[in-house]
């Protein structure tokens, strides 16, 4: 489901999202890269085997895609409200 939502955010944000088997020299040589699960939510990858992903820290677009999927979770986002759950305690 985070997956999902990501991909989906991605999209109206306005990135284009490719989904392809990539080589470990690809994402060595990427300029950012970024992990999505239900408890990471999305966590930028710093290195692979000692080597740094692009500068070493959070991307731009890794930071959007936070601060978005954060905004969505935190129900700031009328848009995606229907994604959400209410919980009542």
């Amino acid at each position: 489901m985070t997956r999902d939502s990501v991909i989906a955010l991605a999209q109206d944000i306005g990135y284009e999202v490719v989904e392809k088997l990539m080589t470990k020299e690809e994402l060595l040589n990427a300029d950012e890269a970024f992990v999505t699960g239900t408890a990471a939510r999305i966590a930028p990858i710093l290195e692979v085997d000692n080597v740094v992903i692009g500068k070493g820290k959070r991307g731009e677009v890794t930071g959007v895609l936070q601060g978005k999927f954060f905004d969505m979770v935190n129900a700031k986002e009328d848009r995606y409200m229907g994604w959400l759950e209410p919980v009542y305690g």
